[in-house]
């Protein structure tokens, strides 16, 4: 259904790519726990100060860090980057 969409997201010691419709992650990271659900495809990455979530038709991908936040949606892409001072 939907085009062949590649996010990259290039973070201190992170990696984050997604390829629809075929969805690969790549987290390259101390622990990491990925779980998969093909119903409604959804990625959820669980780490101490860092949450990933897909969901699809609405593709969106939010990745909360101690200074950065991306939310990522399709088919039109934004980005949007927010740095937080004092957390």
């Amino acid at each position: 259904m939907l085009p062949n969409v590649t996010v990259k997201l290039i973070l201190p010691n992170v990696t984050v790519k997604l390829m629809l419709p075929n969805v690969a992650v790549k987290l390259m990271l101390p622990n990491v726990a990925v779980k998969l659900m093909l119903s409604n495809v959804a990625v959820k990455l669980m780490l101490p100060k860092m949450t990933v979530k897909l969901m699809l038709p609405n593709v969106a991908v939010k990745l909360m860090l101690p200074n950065v936040t991306a939310k990522f949606m399709l088919p039109n892409v934004t980005v949007k980057l927010m740095r937080l001072k004092g957390l």
